[in-house]
């Protein structure tokens, strides 16, 4: 079965998120849930930034 449309974008997510560690960037996101997995995948990579924006308030939060 191909996986369905959350699971394939959580893995394009994490494709981004590799490149932008590359690259020494940081990923800025709205998606709380989406951050929270991105970051599991990314726990090795202890530089790697990761940013929630609310755009609602304007405020930015970092993800350690």
């Amino acid at each position: 079965n191909p996986p369905d449309i959350n699971q394939r974008s959580i893995v394009f997510d994490v494709l981004i998120a590799r490149g932008a560690r590359q690259i020494n960037a940081t990923v800025l996101t709205e998606n709380r849930q989406d951050c929270l997995l991105i970051k599991e995948a990314m726990r090795r990579d202890l530089d790697f930034k990761l940013v929630i924006i609310q755009r609602t308030t304007g405020t930015l939060e970092e993800i350690n």
